[in-house]
């Protein structure tokens, strides 16, 4: 998670869009990676709506989501 969060700095800095993929497993470690500057996340073997729902929820913020904001 680390390497992926410097190398999506790196990209920003030089014009590269970066999209992250994750294990179902990681998907906590989906919003640190975007909030370090990935433009999205790609969890494979997601079954159900109910689960894509839930991971999307957990990556947007109020009030669509519940992703936390700090001041």
């Amino acid at each position: 998670v680390d390497d992926a969060a410097r190398l999506s700095i790196a990209s920003l800095s030089q014009g590269v869009d970066s999209l992250i993929r994750l294990k179902k497993e990681q998907a906590a470690d989906g919003q640190r990676l975007l909030e370090s500057g990935a433009l999205g996340i790609m969890i494979p073997q997601v079954e159900t709506a109910e689960e894509a729902r839930g991971l999307v929820e957990a990556y947007r913020y109020p009030p669509i989501g519940r992703h936390g904001v700090g001041p």
